[in-house]
């Protein structure tokens, strides 16, 4: 793919407090990215579609008494990105089958912006050296029933077995929240980040950057950011205390 100098985007909400306060992000936290058209509907983005040259649609997805996805066919083999923002995480899965790059909730994020910011960088091969997403920063989709959620690894706080299942418990608009996966802690171990995450015990997978700290008393112990404390089997103290290269913040 030819290199760009300028990602040109377009962004769609019907609210327009949204759009100048994404606008003003952009503008602050992006400086490859251009804003080239404005809309508030369906009608608004296939005209711009039609009428408007760019690279990437920043596109809210329930707009008044539509919805994004009712002009899904026309967005498929398009040649630019799509970057959802919403507020409703309801829509994840629809988001994948029209091969979205992200998916933003609101309210907004700076962090969010810049980690979309890098992979849309990478999409375009601009700046590949500052485009590359962090262990952290990578996102997966976690499923559970008909509900859907994009989340960045690096907010998972930690991962506890329960039988066949795995409760995941993760930092997402400035609460903690669980989840129930349909999946065992053996293979999620597997899936994610092996530079994030470590296996402290048969029951935790832990997120060792959302460690609080490490108490010895008559066994290990992680204090979570969360105030949750979770034990370290015995046999794992040493490759564990290795692992994080903190053994002088022992307590």
């Amino acid at each position: 793919m030819k290199k760009k100098t300028v990602i040109k985007a377009v962004i769609i909400d019907d609210e327009p407090g949204c759009v100048s306060y994404l606008s003003m992000l952009l503008n602050e936290l992006c400086p490859e990215i251009k804003i080239v058209a404005t809309g508030n509907s369906n009608i608004d983005l296939l005209n711009i579609i039609n009428e408007t040259d760019f690279d990437v649609a920043f596109l809210d997805i329930q707009l008044v008494s539509e919805n994004i996805f009712d002009i899904a066919a026309s967005l498929e083999n398009q040649k630019f990105k799509i970057v959802f923002v919403t507020a409703f995480d309801s829509y994840a899965l629809q988001a994948i089958k029209i091969a979205a790059i992200d998916y933003i909730l609101k309210p907004l994020q700076q962090d969010e912006i810049l980690n979309c910011y890098k992979r849309i960088l990478k999409a375009y091969s601009l700046n590949p050296e500052h485009a590359e997403v962090h262990p952290e920063d990578a996102k997966i989709l976690v499923r559970q029933g008909d509900k859907c959620l994009f989340i960045s690894q690096g907010d998972i706080l930690y991962l506890k077995a329960r039988g066949s299942y795995t409760d995941i418990i993760f930092h997402m608009a400035g609460q903690f929240k669980t989840m129930s996966l349909c999946k065992p802690l053996g293979i999620l171990e597997e899936e994610y980040n092996k530079r994030l995450f470590y296996r402290i015990h048969k029951s935790f997978l832990i997120n060792v950057k959302k460690v609080a700290n490490v108490i010895k008393t008559d066994i290990y112990n992680i204090k979570m950011i969360n105030g949750e404390m979770i034990p370290v089997a015995q046999r794992r103290v040493k490759e564990f205390l290795s692992f994080i290269r903190q053994p002088d913040e022992i307590s």
